[in-house]
């Protein structure tokens, strides 16, 4: 009888210790998995501040091809200008 008290006090630890590690290895999946959605958040959030900046920069650009297209038709107003003074 003693020997089946001590088999069944073991198969009770081993079954207390598989539980204690499916319990550690559930508690570090679900820290895995956050750390995964915190990971996730940030990429998204990086690239909508690229995104955002990109669009800043393409304004940018935009700005100064108008300012020099304006700048080239002044220019060439006033070439023209001074050819047709040359002329008259």
């Amino acid at each position: 009888m003693l020997e089946g008290e001590l088999i069944k006090r073991q198969a009770e630890e081993d079954l207390e210790r598989e539980k204690g590690r499916e319990l550690a290895r559930q508690k570090r999946a679900m820290g895995m998995k956050q750390d995964l959605i915190t990971a996730n958040k940030q990429q998204v959030q990086m690239q909508e501040e690229c995104r955002a900046k990109e669009l800043v920069d393409e304004e940018k650009i935009e700005e100064f091809a108008r300012k020099k297209a304006a700048r080239d038709l002044m220019k060439q107003e006033r070439e023209h200008s001074r050819f047709t003074d040359k002329q008259n």
